[in-house]
């Protein structure tokens, strides 16, 4: 009879077909592809090392970030963040990891970046802030008299 889709024949077999979509090819393949000497140009091995290191540390900083689910549904909105549920009794003092959001439906990675690079901005200007507080005062005691 054959197959009806044979691009399909090895693919749909796979177990885990989103790890083998064409965007992330280069980071399955182009280390093995070194390992058996089929890749030798150092720029685009700089290139891999550059691009895993830059995902790694993406993963970190989302692994990392935690606000209240309270503040993630105040500053991305209830229909995005968990809708009624975030702010249902009990949650005030609950914690998500930006990495826990993105794994919410409706959710996107836009989205969070976007609330995490807010609350460092904000973070930043406190701190500005609260640095040019102590500007402001004498800085010893002989400036007081």
């Amino acid at each position: 009879k054959g197959a009806s889709e044979p691009y399909r024949m090895f693919t749909s077999r796979a177990e885990y077909r989103i790890s083998l979509r064409a965007d992330n090819a280069d980071l399955r393949l182009t280390r093995k592809g070194a390992e058996h000497g089929l890749v030798t140009d150092p720029e685009r091995l700089a290139a891999l090392d550059m691009r895993e290191t830059l995902i790694s540390d993406n993963i970190d900083r989302l692994r990392t970030f935690k606000l209240f689910v309270t503040d993630w549904a105040t500053r991305g909105g209830n229909d995005l963040m968990g809708g009624a549920a975030a702010n249902r009794p009990g949650r005030e003092g609950h914690k998500k990891s930006a990495e826990e959001i993105l794994g919410m439906p409706n959710v996107n990675l836009k989205d969070v970046e976007q609330i995490m690079a807010d609350v460092f901005e904000e973070e930043k200007e406190t701190t500005e802030s609260e640095n040019h507080s102590f500007d402001s005062t004498p800085s010893s005691v002989y400036d007081t008299v």
